[in-house]
């Protein structure tokens, strides 16, 4: 809890003009230590631009440090770019990109040549994405042989998803997630392509338009709140995460949440799309933050998980409750 509390506090911090912090900030530092504050005017003075300078950005050390999720941010089976590029453990995949390379440049009608040298158009562009202290490990020849492969193998690997039925390569993928039409920005990342199927941006901007309350909430888990009467049920309206409703009358109360399938690749999933939105270069919303943090104050003991199973919320396929 602590941490999406500060993370969300710098977001909003950062992002508005808080000019009696400066002064105030100004004001008690300038007397003994014109440094600092000549540094901190500096730094308010950069002008940055959010479009160039957008990275393909590592896990928040606060994230990786948790050692009981930290292996949920690394490849299993396949490296994509540079991070993890030469791990000796990956490498059996390159054969498979190298098959799925040929089976795109075959469908697209063109050579490899001429799709390689549209990569090569793109080198600066692509090396920009990465931070400087890994792609420096690469020379030119390099970063663009492994994107070209890499980027390839992306794009037919998610027409094989789309089009299992002509293709030979047996995949899975989650047919229950559907895509929002309302966000119309090109997404910075696969991440935040993934993260639109489940939060939409103007349901969560609509959501949080009313003043917040001044009084202290308390979460409560499933089974303290149907002891008080609170029921719950899955949403009719949708999966998305966004799609949470309460309603109460006199004598109980409705709490309506999201149809969720919990496989094996559900848990890496959800953190990476955590990791994503607590990059600070980011221009993210914190949904499945928001969504994950609520799920983990409901959920207490397998009872909860129980009675979520029961309501049809939560469709278990790792067997046990616990």
């Amino acid at each position: 809890m602590d941490y999406f509390h500060v993370k969300l506090v710098h977001h909003v911090g950062t992002g508005a003009k808080n000019t009696c912090g400066k002064i105030w900030i100004k004001n008690g530092l300038e007397g003994n230590n014109s440094t600092l504050v000549r540094e901190l005017e500096s730094y308010e003075k950069r002008s940055i631009n959010k479009e160039a300078e957008r990275k393909i950005s590592k896990v928040p050390t606060i994230l990786r440090g948790v050692e009981k999720v930290k292996d949920c941010y690394d490849p299993r089976i396949v490296a994509i770019g540079p991070y993890h590029h030469d791990n000796v453990n990956l490498k059996e995949m390159e054969t498979f990109k190298i098959q799925l390379t040929l089976q795109y440049a075959n469908q697209s009608g063109k050579s490899i040549e001429e799709l390689y040298k549209e990569m090569e158009k793109w080198l600066i562009d692509a090396r920009n994405y990465y931070v400087e202290d890994v792609v420096k490990n690469f020379d030119n020849k390099k970063f663009v042989d492994m994107m070209f492969l890499d980027s390839c193998f992306v794009i037919q690997f998610i027409y094989i998803c789309l089009e299992p039925a002509k293709n030979d390569i047996r995949t899975t993928t989650n047919s229950k997630l559907e895509a929002t039409t309302k966000k119309t920005k090109e997404p910075i990342h696969l991440l935040e392509l993934v993260q639109t199927k489940f939060v939409d941006d103007e349901e969560i901007k609509n959501g949080t338009s009313q003043k917040p309350s001044s009084n202290w909430c308390s979460y409560r888990s499933v089974k303290e709140l149907k002891s008080v009467g609170i029921y719950l049920q899955p949403s009719k309206k949708s999966c998305r995460f966004s799609d949470i409703t309460f309603h109460s009358t006199i004598l109980n109360g409705k709490l309506s949440l999201p149809g969720i399938t919990i496989e094996d690749g559900t848990k890496s999933l959800l953190l990476n799309l955590v990791a994503f939105e607590a990059c600070a270069d980011t221009l993210s919303n914190f949904g499945v933050s928001s969504y994950v943090y609520f799920m983990d104050t409901l959920i207490d003991h397998a009872d909860d998980v129980k009675e979520l199973r029961y309501k049809g919320i939560i469709l278990n396929l790792l067997g046990s409750d616990q």
